[in-house]
């Protein structure tokens, strides 16, 4: 198979995307609706996401931003 594709591509680098970033971004919108719709704390999160609490933390800083932005736009 790697043969056909290099005779495809004609020896030029492909960029094939593994769907790390996507499958992060749904991994941080649920762990806001964690936070923000059930009130789970901040430790049971890291420990349910498998991450440090810090990085719960600018999770949530980071989410709770985009959310302001949703729901409450820009007044200039």
């Amino acid at each position: 198979m790697p043969g056909r594709r290099g005779a495809r591509c004609g020896g030029r680098h492909v960029y094939i995307p593994k769907g790390d970033r996507i499958r992060e971004a749904v991994r941080d919108v649920e762990l806001f609706r964690d936070r923000h719709d059930r009130g789970i704390l901040p430790d049971e999160l890291a420990s349910r996401y498998k991450i440090s609490t810090q990085h719960v933390y600018r999770i949530i800083k980071e989410q709770r931003s985009l959310h302001m932005k949703k729901v409450q736009p820009a007044l200039f």
